[in-house]
C-alpha cells in the first residue's frame, strides 16, 4: 500500500489537517486543491491530507487514485476497508481513529490534529492563528475545538440519540420514563406518537435512547465538518486501548439498518466514556467563525429555508459544498472576508449573557458526569459581535 508524500515544509508544521475522502470525489479534491489550499501556510505550518479507506479498493480505482498521489502528492492511504453502500457503514469511525495514529508520522512538530469533509472551505491563515491563540499557555492540555453541540450514543448499536445545543439529560430521561409507564412525560401528541415509535421500532426509528442501559450521554462534541483536537488528546486516542476496543467493536457490527456510524458523534462519546479520568478543554468555535448551510438567496432560490445559515465577515470555517463559489466571495476583488480579531473567554462573562449560558451548562456537565478538575469550556468568539448582527456594519448576508 503506498505511504503518503511528505511536502516540502517552509517552516515547521504546527496542524495536520486530514480531509476524509472517498477516491470517487476527485472533483471535490481539486476544488479543495485550487481554492482554500492555496492559502500561503499550506504546506508549510499547514499540512493538508486526504485520507483515502484503500482497503479491499478495485485494482483500478486504487491504481487511478495513485496516479492522482503521484501528480499531488497530498494524499495519504489508510488500511481502513472501503465500503460500498450497505449497513452499517463504519468508514468515518474508521478513518477517524487510523488518522489520530497516523498523522504524528505525516507531521511530527504537530500541536494540532484536525478531521475536515471534503466539502469545507477554511480561511486558513485565520483559522491558524486561533489555534495559536487556543494553545498559548495551554501545552501538554487535552484540547477539543470546533462547533460544539450535545448528543447521547447508542453504544450497543452505535447510533447518536437526543441531539441538542446544551447540557440537557431531561431531554432523553423523558422517553425513558414514558416507556416505564409514566405518559404525562410526552408533552403533546405528536411527542406521544413519536414516543410510541421508540415502543414498537427500538432504536431503530426512536429519535432519544430507548433504554437506559444502551445509552451513554448526553456529552459535547464538535461536528465533523471540522474537528481540531491538541496533540495530547490525539495520542491518547490513538493509544487507548478502551478506544481500541471500542473500534475493534465497531468493525464486529453487523446490525442491516441505520446510516453511517458518525464520526464526529463517536468521538465526543469516546472522550466521554473512554477518556473520563482525563481534564479535556472543549473549545467552542462561536457563530462569527463558522457559516453551515446556505446563502439566503440560494435558500430562497431554491425553497430551502431550512438550509440556510447566516455569515458574518468574520468566518474562518465554510461549510456548504459550494467550494469553489466560497472562494470568490471569500477572495474575490470585493472580497467579503475581514480578518477576525478574536477573543478567548473561559469564564462567566457579565458583558454577555450568550457565554454566560455556554459557561454554566458546562460546568453543570463538568459536576455531573464528575469531570476531573481542569475540564471545562472556552469559547473562542469576535467582541465586534457584541453588537446585534442587523446594528453591525461586519454582519454580510449576500
Amino acid at each position: 500500500m503506498a505511504a503518503s508524500v511528505r511536502l516540502p515544509m517552509r517552516e515547521p508544521c504546527y496542524v495536520a489537517v486530514g480531509v476524509m475522502t472517498v477516491p470517487h470525489y476527485r472533483n471535490r479534491r481539486d476544488a479543495a486543491r485550487q481554492t482554500w489550499m492555496t492559502g500561503s501556510n499550506v504546506g508549510s505550518t499547514v499540512v493538508v491530507r486526504f485520507l483515502i479507506r484503500a482497503g479491499g479498493l478495485h485494482p483500478d480505482v486504487l491504481a487511478e487514485a495513485k496516479r492522482e498521489q503521484d501528480e499531488h502528492g497530498d494524499m495519504t492511504f489508510l488500511p481502513v476497508a472501503s465500503e460500498h453502500g450497505s449497513p452499517p457503514q463504519r468508514g468515518r469511525v474508521l478513518t477517524l481513529h487510523a488518522w489520530t495514529r497516523r498523522a504524528t508520522a505525516v507531521c511530527p512538530t504537530a500541536r494540532w490534529v484536525s478531521k475536515a469533509d471534503d466539502d469545507v472551505y477554511i480561511v486558513t491563515v485565520d483559522w491558524e492563528a486561533q489555534l495559536r491563540m487556543i494553545a498559548a499557555g495551554r501545552e501538554g492540555r487535552a484540547m477539543l475545538h470546533g462547533k460544539v453541540v450535545w448528543h447521547n450514543w447508542n453504544v450497543k448499536h452505535f447510533v447518536p440519540h437526543s441531539f441538542d445545543y446544551s447540557y440537557n439529560p431531561d431531554n432523553w430521561r423523558r422517553v425513558i420514563d414514558y416507556l416505564g409507564g409514566d405518559e404525562s412525560r410526552a408533552r403533546f401528541p405528536d411527542e406521544r406518537r413519536r414516543f410510541e415509535l421508540c415502543r414498537t421500532h427500538g432504536a431503530r426509528q426512536c429519535e432519544w435512547c430507548p433504554a437506559e442501559a444502551e445509552c451513554t450521554g448526553p456529552f459535547p462534541f464538535p461536528t465533523g465538518w471540522l474537528i481540531t483536537m491538541s496533540a495530547p488528546l490525539a495520542r491518547a486516542l490513538a493509544g487507548s486501548p478502551a478506544v481500541a476496543a471500542e473500534v475493534a467493536r465497531a468493525e464486529r457490527l453487523t446490525r442491516s439498518w441505520g446510516g453511517p456510524l458518525l464520526e464526529d458523534v463517536w468521538l465526543g462519546s469516546v472522550v466521554h466514556r473512554a477518556l473520563a479520568d482525563w481534564p479535556v478543554l472543549w473549545v467552542q468555535m462561536d457563530f462569527a467563525h463558522q457559516f453551515n448551510g446556505d446563502w439566503p438567496a440560494v435558500c430562497r432560490a431554491e425553497k430551502r429555508p431550512r438550509s440556510c445559515g447566516y455569515e458574518f465577515n468574520t468566518t474562518v470555517v465554510y461549510h456548504n459544498k459550494r467550494t469553489r463559489k466560497v472562494h470568490a466571495h471569500v477572495a474575490g476583488e470585493a472580497g467579503a472576508h475581514v480578518p477576525p480579531q478574536p477573543a478567548l473567554k473561559c469564564a462567566a462573562s457579565a458583558e454577555w449573557r450568550y457565554l454566560n449560558h455556554h459557561m454554566a451548562n458546562f460546568a453543570e456537565y463538568v459536576r455531573r458526569e464528575r469531570r476531573p478538575s481542569g475540564s471545562g469550556l472556552c469559547v473562542l468568539y469576535e467582541p465586534r459581535f457584541l453588537v446585534p448582527p442587523k446594528h453591525n456594519r461586519l454582519f454580510h448576508h449576500p
